[in-house]
Formats: structure tokens, C-alpha cells, sequence
């Protein structure tokens, strides 16, 4: 993704087959929280529309999967423009006041009415306890050297900050945050560790980001969270979606142990409340 200047919306959406039974949908290809928004409240028109389809949202696209093999790639396209079109108009109308609005705007958004189903998009704020300690954090010396900080003005400005879940994927449950503090930007190693233990927290570049389970990784460790993210046995098997929120908690190794047994026994539950934009 490039760090260009942002457009405003409605935005120019790109059409892209994927596969027989895929369509890739592009917003401009920019981190913005503006667009993911946009594209989150979308996809809830798009599933409403299309309920057997498979929907993959991260960053500034959309991967609609459908069940049975696409016939007509344009009609399709014209099909999801029109609905975006028809969304837009409808996003429009809020924030005009009505005495501005014009007979052309007024049918236009009584059409869109008639046409799709919007479903006010809710965000979840999930609270994770992160241990910064040494033991817990085997990059935190270096990348606090490397960047001219203090482990305490690290930590503090990493669990400050509120992350934006732009995308879940490498490993199920991996999920890509944004909002990082620009002073807390640092490159990824520049030897990979063949073995990342799993709840390990890293920086990567602009992003922040939990392991959850063992893996190979390149991103500098700060510090680990000893709960589970990911679960095959439940549904669902992950906790956050897309455009869902995320803030950390320092612990001390004592509480880190607590919560573990916590977790043994099944009775953690992690905190989460409704998000409230500032």
C-alpha cells in the first residue's frame, strides 16, 4: 500500500476476477481508516445482498467467494457498482441537511432505499493484557535502542494507543493492526526467528501485531499476552473482525502467571466493551 494522498469518498472501486467463482473488489490501495470504514459497512450491504457468498475484507479490499460459478464477470460488476452507487448516496444523505437536498438527490436516496439494506456497522474494543518484561520481550532492549526511547516511553506509547484490526491473516487469528504510534515504527528483523512463541506482541514497520500460536517471524518483539487468540474448537473460532478495535494492558509477570491459570481452568474472559469514537 502506498502513502498517497487520500480521496474522499464516494470512492472509484476497482473489479477484478479472481477465479471462476471469485471477484476481487479494490478501494484505492491506501491504509486509511476512512476507506475501511467505507468498505466494512459495504460489505454488510453486500452480504445482505449476496448471503451465500463468502466475504473477505482486510486493509482496502474485499474477496467475494460465491458458491456457484460466475457466468458474467461485467454484469456482476455492474451489478455490485450499482449497489455501491445506491450505498453511497444513502451514506451522502446523512451528513446533508434536508433543505439542501435536491429533488434528484431525494429520489435517488428513495430508490437506494428500496434497493438495498444498510446494517449500521457496531465496533468492538477488545482489552488484551500484554507482560512487557525482559523475559517476555526479546527485542525491546534493541528496538528501544534503535529508536532513542526508554522501555518505560515504549511501553507506555504501545499500550496508549487504540489499533484498528485492518486485516486477519499469515496465521489464523494474526491480525494486522494499524495506529501505531509513528515513533514506535522500526523494520522488521532482518533475520527472521525460525520459532515465535505463541502470544508474542511485535512492531513491524507502521503495524503492531500478536502471534497466535508458534511460527516462524521477522517482527520485533516487545512483549507476549498469555491468552488465546485463536481456537478451532469454538464458534467462532477468532474474537475480532475487521474494523474492530484493540488496546493493551500491561501486566507484571505475576498476573501474566494468573491469567494463565485462569485460562487452564476456562473461566477467562476477555474484556471487551462497545467502541465509542473519541
Amino acid at each position: 500500500m502506498l502513502d498517497a494522498k487520500e480521496p474522499k469518498p464516494p470512492y472509484i472501486l476497482e473489479y477484478h476476477p479472481y477465479s471462476e467463482y471469485a471477484l476481487l473488489i479494490q478501494w484505492p490501495q491506501i491504509v486509511s481508516e476512512n476507506i475501511l470504514e467505507d468498505l466494512s459497512a459495504f460489505k454488510k450491504v453486500l452480504q445482505n445482498n449476496c448471503p451465500d457468498a463468502i466475504l473477505t475484507a482486510a486493509y482496502a479490499s474485499i474477496l467475494a467467494v460465491f458458491p456457484e460459478r460466475i457466468t458474467s464477470f461485467p454484469f456482476l460488476k455492474a451489478q455490485i457498482k450499482k449497489d455501491y452507487e445506491l450505498f453511497s448516496e444513502e451514506k451522502i444523505k446523512e451528513h446533508l441537511d434536508p433543505k439542501d437536498q435536491s429533488k434528484k438527490i431525494k429520489n435517488t436516496i428513495k430508490k437506494a432505499k428500496n434497493t438495498i439494506k444498510t446494517i449500521p456497522a457496531q465496533k468492538i474494543l477488545y482489552k488484551i493484557p500484554v507482560c512487557y518484561e525482559a523475559s517476555f520481550a526479546p527485542d525491546l532492549e534493541a528496538v528501544c535502542t534503535q529508536l532513542k526511547l526508554s522501555p518505560e516511553a515504549l511501553i507506555s506509547k504501545h499500550s496508549k494507543a487504540t489499533y484498528t484490526v485492518y486485516g486477519v491473516g499469515f496465521l489464523p487469528g494474526f491480525m494486522y493492526l494499524g495506529g501505531l504510534d509513528s515513533k514506535l515504527e522500526i523494520p522488521r528483523k532482518s533475520s527472521p526467528r525460525m520459532k515465535v512463541p505463541s502470544g508474542s506482541v511485535g512492531l513491524a514497520a507502521k503495524q503492531t501485531g500478536i502471534y497466535p500460536c508458534e511460527s516462524p517471524g521477522g517482527w520485533q518483539l516487545i512483549g507476549q499476552t498469555p491468552i488465546p487468540l485463536f481456537n478451532p474448537l469454538q464458534d467462532p473460532p477468532f474474537f475480532a473482525q475487521v474494523g474492530d478495535k484493540i488496546q493493551f494492558t500491561p501486566i507484571s509477570k505475576d498476573a501474566y502467571k494468573l491469567l494463565q491459570i485462569q485460562v487452564a481452568a476456562g473461566i477467562y474472559k476477555i474484556e471487551k466493551t462497545i467502541y465509542t469514537k473519541p
